[in-house]
Parts: C-alpha cells; sequence; structure tokens
C-alpha cells in the first residue's frame, strides 16, 4: 500500500473498528489521528462476547464473504501485531430449541462445508463432555473461535502508534467541519483539526456525527448482557451456544455468557436475567455448580438500522463511515478494505452491498 505522504486521517472511534481502521491507514502510509471520547475499547468493544464466527449460514452470501476475508486477515495480524490478543480457533458448537435442532432450514456456505457439519448426541458429547444433556443434533464450526476484545483493540492501536500515528482518549468530537461540500476536519472542545480524510467508527455516536455533515445513517443501540463468572477449572472447550446459553472459556478460570437484555424490571433486569443464566449454566454444565458470578454488564451495541453493517464512503467527499453489529469478527478485514479504499482508490467488491449510499433516499427533508 502507498499513499500520499501528506495524507491526513482522522479516525473518530478507538473501539476494535476505529483501531483496525486506524492501523491499516498508518500500515498504509497515512498521517493517521485516532480520537476517542473516552479510552481504547471503553464502549460496545469492552462488553462483547467476541465470538469470531464464519457464518454456517448461506443466507446472506454477501455478509458471509466478508467474515471470510476478515477472518482470514485477524489471522494475519495475530503474526504481525507485537502485542498478543488471545485469538483462538476452538470451535462452536450450536443448537436452536429445547429439543436440539439445528438451526431451521439450514443452508451451509459450500465453502465451509469443510468446517461446518451437523453433530449426533454422540458427537455433541465427546466434542463437549460437561454438557449433562447434550442436544440431539448440534451444528459444528470447527474454525470458529474468540478473542480478547479489549486486547486486539490495544494491540491494533499499539501497531499504529509503532507506525507514526497520533492517538488523544478522552477528547470528544463535536462536529465535522464542512468546506465547499467537503468535510475538512473536526471540531473538539479543544479546537479544530484540520484533515483530508475523516473516518466515522463511532459506534452508537455514529448517526449524530454523520448528521453534523447532513448524512443520514441510522444506527440503534441495542442493549446486551454480559456475565463474568469464575470456575475452578475450564468446563467448556470451545463456544457452547443453545436455547438456555451462549458460553465461552476465556481463560482457565473465567466463562463468559452472553445473554439477551429484556428490560429495567425486577424481574427481567439484568441481574435478574444474571440469576436465571447462572442457575441453567450451573443445572446443565457438569462441574459448573460452584461457579460464581464475578460481573454483570450491560453495553449497547451498535446496529445499523437494517442490521446490515455500514461500510466505505458517504455521498460527501472526504467523509467515510463504518458500523458493523458484528464488529469484532469483521474489523481485521474492514480496516484493510477502507484503508486501500482511502489510500488507493481500491473499491472492493465485499463493500458493494454495504455502502452507506443505501440510505440516501431515506434523508428526512429540511424543514421550510
Amino acid at each position: 500500500m502507498c499513499a500520499h505522504p501528506t495524507k491526513h486521517s482522522a479516525v473518530i472511534g478507538a473501539g476494535v473498528l476505529g483501531a483496525a481502521i486506524g492501523y491499516s491507514l498508518a500500515r498504509g502510509g497515512s498521517r493517521v489521528l485516532i480520537l476517542d471520547a473516552g479510552q481504547p475499547a471503553g464502549g460496545a468493544t469492552g462488553d462483547a462476547f467476541a465470538w469470531i464466527g464464519l457464518s454456517a449460514s448461506a443466507a446472506d452470501p454477501e455478509q458471509a464473504a466478508l467474515r471470510r476475508f476478515a477472518s482470514a486477515e485477524l489471522d494475519r495480524l495475530a503474526e504481525e501485531l507485537t502485542l498478543p490478543f488471545a485469538l483462538t480457533r476452538r470451535g462452536a458448537l450450536s443448537w436452536s430449541d429445547a429439543r436440539g435442532n439445528p438451526d431451521a432450514d439450514l443452508v451451509i456456505d459450500p465453502k465451509l462445508r469443510v468446517h461446518v457439519r451437523v453433530l449426533s448426541t454422540e458427537g455433541c458429547a465427546a466434542r463437549e463432555p460437561n454438557l449433562r444433556t447434550p442436544p440431539r443434533a448440534a451444528v459444528l464450526a470447527e474454525t470458529d473461535g474468540s478473542v480478547d476484545p479489549v486486547a486486539l483493540t490495544r494491540s491494533l492501536l499499539s501497531g499504529a502508534l509503532a507506525l507514526g500515528a497520533e492517538f488523544v482518549p478522552d477528547t470528544r468530537v463535536h462536529e465535522l467541519v464542512v468546506t465547499d461540500g467537503r468535510v475538512t476536519g473536526v471540531r473538539t472542545a479543544s479546537g479544530t483539526v484540520a484533515v483530508d480524510e475523516v473516518v466515522i467508527a463511532a459506534g452508537t455516536g455514529t448517526s449524530a456525527l454523520l448528521r453534523s455533515a447532513g448524512v443520514h445513517v441510522p444506527v440503534v443501540a441495542s442493549p446486551c448482557i454480559l456475565l463474568r463468572l469464575r470456575t475452578s477449572e475450564p468446563l467448556i472447550n470451545g463456544i457452547v451456544s443453545g436455547p438456555e446459553f451462549e458460553l465461552r472459556q476465556a481463560d482457565e478460570t473465567t466463562l463468559l455468557a452472553a445473554e439477551d437484555y429484556l428490560d429495567d424490571s425486577v424481574e427481567n433486569g439484568p441481574e435478574a436475567v444474571a440469576d436465571r443464566a447462572l442457575e441453567s449454566i450451573r443445572r446443565e454444565i457438569r462441574g459448573a455448580e460452584e461457579a460464581t458470578l464475578e460481573s454483570v454488564r450491560v453495553g449497547l451495541r451498535p446496529i445499523p438500522e437494517d442490521g446490515r453493517p455500514v461500510l466505505g464512503r458517504t455521498g460527501t467527499p472526504g467523509l467515510s463511515v463504518a458500523v458493523a453489529h458484528a464488529g469484532i469478527a469483521l474489523a481485521a478485514g474492514i480496516g484493510t478494505l477502507l484503508a486501500r479504499e482511502l489510500l488507493e482508490g481500491i473499491e472492493s467488491d465485499l463493500l458493494t452491498t454495504f455502502r452507506p449510499s443505501r440510505f440516501a433516499e431515506k434523508v428526512p427533508a429540511p424543514r421550510p
């Protein structure tokens, strides 16, 4: 990758997406400024379950293709970056209902058939011997895995800084500077910074920043619950995802569980959900009887209105965006592809269906 030496790019957001984009831009030769309203991975990234999945279903072939590319890029980063980020590929076992059926009408992507298969009860028990009631059948994605999302973000930022990038935490960008129809900088409480390109990767704050430049990309904040449990030994080999729990072993004595957010009531609030999840885990996972709950965190996932990633240049020159629900699984690939686009003008077919232009016709009409 070769960029013009005077190219100056600003990335707004130091979650995993912003860090990946900043690193790839710096690697490509751009002067890079990364700004965040708080600390690295301080938003949705830090509260993520961090399942790195290739997607067993062919229902969304464009997103499956992007996931495959991103997965390969993540493996490359594991070799390239100095700081480790606990990338593991121990597989994921999943089933959809209490009877243990695989996902209804599952269509396995032909490109993944070698890695994705359906296991019987016996196969599930051999794969995860601590399941007290292994399902009748389940899908095993053998190359799925996980990362430490905070460590990945910090590793990417460290790599960017080693390449000359600048990172400024605790600095909120209030608005974008638009000159003659082009974004030319960002405005913070400390003043205005002039740049050639701005990439918004600000999670749930993305919509508001884009709106300051007249760009409409609807992003909702979807709450989710992450539980951290302490165990005396490892209980799960890979990721286990059934109707009652979604689990992965983060380290020898830490079990992570992802749960749906319901509401703030006493009956269904995060603490109540955590209590029910702990009871289920103790009942269904052999060896978890003495597991203790260490923390209950509610994260706000940034999800575009139509549920699909929004990636690439907007209709406003000098302004790009990156927002995706599966941000951790896609980050490495998105960083590489956006850097190529911004520095070399190479538009990837992998991003074609994810362009922000699909929301252009939905821009609210200005008030008279």
